[in-house]
């Protein structure tokens, strides 16, 4: 099963990313370089990081052909971040060994899911679904591919009957994962990896116990019997026991969970701030060694203006190395064997450095911050909000304030506007014509645009941040750019769809189908 598995997963990325290949060469379209972007700044300033170094696992497995035996579906992040990271590119003699496809259509690629979920169900240990969840938040970062909701419910259904066999560490990465592509499982599931997290809370690692936090906070789902039981189990480590990704984690999922708090009492906060202050998360973080606390506080006054730039591939990348070597220790004999066999002690070891060195990540987060402002150019999505930004403040004589987590802040009216970029990216057509369109769409804009790639954050991240400014008080807006864009009457006609998407919200018609199922959650 584990072999079919792999093999489902890793077609599963060939059809989605078919069109980074073309002919003998490796040719990336600016699509995919967004992508890129972040780890090839990192593979710069740390160039003996782990990232380089598993290029050749990644480029091992992916020159097999699919009958070749066992394939690691860690290939889905090899082939949208790492397997290019140093820089290099195939030769043309590596790339006419690669058997691969050109583009699948979108037919291909729902056979290909209902292959891998049949892989998912054969598999009683649910195994095969932690590994699919470790890579799909990627994928779904990269390319804005996302399995549908009744793919993951039906894989969920049948893991939750394997749950109590599973380690800690192994339902904190399913957690993860639905966390990060916006699905909730089932009050069933949830209940059981409540009670297992009760039960074996003596046994989680710190990044498992933030990653769980986290997880919980992001779905809506954290309460305080599981915020205050995992703080207890955090509280009895040292601030030597936290590397960059458990700060982060635990960082945001303390911003969610004070806002809960501070609507608890039915009344949300009056400020002008729709996000948590440094007092609230210092308060909910009090259980932590007090270094600890500072730390977070630390990264938190960091985490905050840069926050474009690291929630996406910076975070999901840094959680991925974090738990390469729990796949690896229990890899020999189990489920994981096949999967990842390439990967060296030597590996591992530089995927640890790479986390607990906090001055080459330091440079990394600002290299990303300078280098993307620097790349910005006026493409049609930024059009659009300098026309709304202009209507707002010009027009309307509304105080406009940009903050780095959301395209508009209304402070006087407590509104939050998101300008969501809603052009498809279409995978049903041949790899030429699929490079052309991306080329069209990409083309004229920068490799590196503040949003970063073709997701700027996960789906279940941005329901989450939504659901925490509501919570707070603010009414949420977003205006889809193919709505914006179809507007009549020129900057007139616009302004009165501003006003009415203000006051009625009625801007909301046309939400990616994918956000609205995260947001009624």
């Amino acid at each position: 099963m584990a072999r079919v598995g792999g093999l489902r997963l890793v077609r599963l990325a060939r059809l989605a990313l078919g069109e980074g290949l073309q002919q003998q060469t490796c040719f990336w379209t600016p699509f995919q370089l967004r992508a890129l972007a972040p780890i090839q700044t990192a593979s710069r300033y740390h160039p003996h990081s782990t990232i380089p170094s598993l290029q050749t696992f990644w480029l091992q497995a992916a020159l097999h052909r699919d009958d070749a035996g066992s394939l690691p579906p860690i290939m889905l992040a090899s082939l949208s971040a790492l397997l290019l990271a140093a820089g290099s590119a195939f030769t043309a003699a590596q790339s006419e060994a690669m058997s691969w496809p050109s583009v699948g259509t979108s037919p291909e690629i729902r056979r290909e899911e209902e292959h891998f979920l049949a892989a998912i169900h054969e598999d009683h240990t649910g195994r095969a679904a932690v590994v699919g969840m470790f890579i799909l938040p990627l994928l779904s970062l990269s390319c804005g591919y996302a399995p549908e909701v009744g793919i993951l419910g039906s894989g969920a259904a049948v893991t939750v009957q394997a749950l109590h066999g599973l380690e800690p560490w192994e339902i904190a990465v399913l957690l993860w994962g639905c966390a990060r592509l916006g699905f909730c499982p089932s009050d069933e599931f949830l209940a059981i990896v409540k009670a297992e997290v009760h039960a074996k809370a003596e046994e989680l690692r710190p990044e498992d116990a933030a990653s769980t936090l986290w997880s919980l906070s992001m779905l809506n789902r954290i309460g305080e019997a599981e915020w205050n039981l995992l703080m207890k189990r955090l509280g009895s480590f040292q601030v030597a026991d936290f590397d960059e990704a458990t700060v982060l984690h635990l960082v945001q999922a303390a911003a969610v969970y004070a806002s809960l708090k501070a609507g608890a009492g039915g009344e949300p906060p009056l400020g002008l701030d729709p996000r948590a202050s440094k007092q609230e998360i210092e308060k909910v973080l009090a259980p932590l060694n007090r270094k600890v606390t500072q730390r977070c506080l630390a990264s938190y006054q960091e985490y905050v203006p840069f926050h474009p730039y690291l929630e996406g591939p910076y975070m999901c990348m840094l959680h991925m190395m974090q738990k390469l070597h729990c796949f690896k220790e229990q890899g020999a004999s189990g489920v994981y064997g096949s999967y990842f066999q390439g990967v060296s002690e030597q590996d591992l070891q530089q995927a640890r450095e790479t986390l607990r060195d906090t001055r080459k990540l330091s440079q990394i987060k600002r290299e990303l911050f300078y280098q993307w402002r620097g790349s910005e150019v006026l493409n049609s999505w930024q059009q659009a909000l300098n026309e709304v930004v202009f209507l707002l403040s010009r027009r309307l004589g509304t105080a406009v304030v940009q903050p780095p987590d959301c395209d508009i802040l209304l402070p006087q009216k407590r509104v939050v506007i998101f300008l969501e970029d809603d052009r498809p990216i279409d995978m049903g057509c041949s790899l030429h014509e699929a490079s052309q369109s991306m080329l069209q769409l990409f083309g004229t804009e920068t490799a590196m645009p503040s949003a970063g790639f073709a997701q700027h954050e996960s789906v279940g991240v941005k329901a989450s941040k939504m659901r925490t400014f509501q919570r707070r008080g603010w009414r949420v807006v977003t205006i889809p750019l193919s709505v914006w864009t179809r507007v009549e009457g020129g900057l007139d006609g616009k302004l009165k769809f501003l006003q009415e998407a203000i006051y009625s919200g009625s801007a909301t018609e046309g939400f990616s189908s994918m956000l609205q199922s995260a947001l009624s959650r």
